[in-house]
């Protein structure tokens, strides 16, 4: 059994990585202010737009996709 000053030792030099780690997730992260809230409205718009003309380019080469192999086979997949 170990004793019990490495136990606490042990469980000191977690307790320190686990700050570490936790510092360095946290490092990039800012809390915007009333000075960049227009930015950061105009990026989540920017990202939001990107997010739904991807979404609609997946779903018409998917149906473009299906409808080739509908005409081919001549047979109806569900992919929805």
């Amino acid at each position: 059994m170990k004793d019990i000053e490495t136990v606490h030792k042990d469980n000191a030099d977690l307790k320190k990585l686990r700050v570490e780690r936790r510092l360095e997730r946290t490092k990039q992260m800012v809390v915007p202010d009333a000075s960049t809230a227009d930015f950061e409205r105009q990026l989540k718009k920017l990202a939001t737009r990107g997010g739904e003309i991807i979404r609609s380019h997946i779903f018409t080469d998917m149906m473009r996709l299906h409808y080739t192999f509908f005409l081919r086979n001549q047979y109806f997949i569900d992919f929805v």
